[in-house]
């Protein structure tokens, strides 16, 4: 079962491996930078390594990865609705649904659930 939705990830969303390397690599860079700027002894002449690509660029490039990325972050949330909000969306997005359709689904789901509790 894993393997399959494995394999359904890989065929429907392309460039996710590459979005998240360039995520990945944005981290990294943000970490050594703020070591570099926690240590005393390094006054910018060692900079960290460069970000390897355009973020934004990547994202035009394979929407569907980036629609997933979004939809995953959004799955993460502590919030048990917004939560589904972005399972719901990630599924759709793995079984080859339009992007924009699911996104825009998926931020309904959360808008009524916020209006609904905007008292509470």
């Amino acid at each position: 079962m894993k393997e399959e939705k494995e394999r359904l990830l890989k065929l429907n969303v392309p460039g996710l491996d590459i979005l998240r390397e360039a995520y990945r690599d944005i981290e990294r860079y943000n970490e050594e930078f703020n070591q570099m700027m926690d240590n005393e002894y390094n006054d910018g002449v060692n900079p960290p390594a460069p970000i390897k690509s355009d973020i934004e660029t990547l994202k035009a490039q394979y929407p569907r990865a980036a629609a997933y990325l979004k939809a995953e972050k959004w799955e993460m949330s502590s919030n048990y609705e917004k939560s589904d909000a972005g399972q719901k969306a990630k599924d759709a997005i793995v079984v080859g649904g339009d992007i924009d359709e699911i996104l825009t689904a998926m931020e309904e789901q959360w808008e009524v659930y916020c209006n609904k509790h905007i008292w509470d």
